[in-house]
């Protein structure tokens, strides 16, 4: 998908999404494995499926707090 940046310029989404995301197995490519929530709830997949569709991660979720 093309959002007008090229590819290796750093992209960062900042926001209150009212999102959890879950510790789910099938997310982890996007979210990594330290999550404090055990299940997403519908705010929090669609946050994972925007990540996916453009390539990006949930950060947050990646490292240890």
């Amino acid at each position: 998908m093309y959002d007008g940046a090229a590819d290796h310029d750093f992209k960062m989404m900042l926001g209150d999404m009212n999102s959890k995301i879950g510790r789910e197995k099938m997310y982890k490519p996007v979210k990594g494995q330290e999550s404090i929530h055990m299940e997403s709830n519908n705010n929090g997949e669609r946050l994972i499926d925007f990540a996916v569709s453009r390539n990006m991660i949930v950060s947050s979720t990646y490292f240890p707090s």
